[in-house]
């Protein structure tokens, strides 16, 4: 009751123009002392796949299952085999690392022989996450963009996905 008192006492008394400008500048104030969301990662579509692997329905199965497999920890790391599905047969798919590009960007590719069947290059910044939160915020950054990359052609052509940004907290 005070507080609506002594508003309806400042309207009487300075009209109401001074009182909107109190408000807006309230208002304001309180934006500024808002603490803005951080970034997130995001997915952008890549360059092409040279290459590609001729997927089946089986290629298509197996690598879903390996990229459901696939985590953070693994990322990182120098140039290998991170994982393969099944571990025999005409259909096995893996999970490689390429090594680092020029601009510091972690090249992960589901392969099939020699041929890269998806891909996701993912940032340094990105690699080293602290908690589960961003561990879970990476893993389903990085299964997503090998499932987009595994599963949707830009035009024509298979294209790598790219993580952007960074962990939202």
């Amino acid at each position: 009751m005070k507080v609506i008192a002594s508003t309806y006492d400042m309207v009487h008394r300075h009209g109401y123009r001074l009182v909107l400008s109190v408000c807006i500048i309230s208002a304001l104030l309180m934006l500024i002392h808002t603490p803005y969301a951080r970034a997130q990662i995001g997915i952008t579509v890549g360059s092409d796949i040279q290459g590609h692997c001729s997927l089946n329905q089986t290629i298509i199965n197996n690598s879903r299952i390996a990229i459901n497999q696939l985590e953070p920890d693994q990322l990182a790391g120098n140039a290998g085999t991170i994982l393969e599905y099944p571990n025999q047969g005409n259909d096995k798919v893996r999970i490689d690392r390429q090594g680092y590009t020029s601009d510091n960007m972690q090249n992960i590719q589901i392969q099939t022989g020699n041929a890269t069947c998806a891909g996701v290059l993912v940032p340094i910044n990105l690699l080293y996450p602290s908690g589960e939160h961003q561990e879970g915020e990476l893993r389903n950054k990085v299964r997503g963009a090998l499932s987009a990359s595994l599963s949707n052609k830009v035009g024509e052509v298979w294209k790598f996905r790219n993580l952007t940004g960074s962990f939202s907290n």
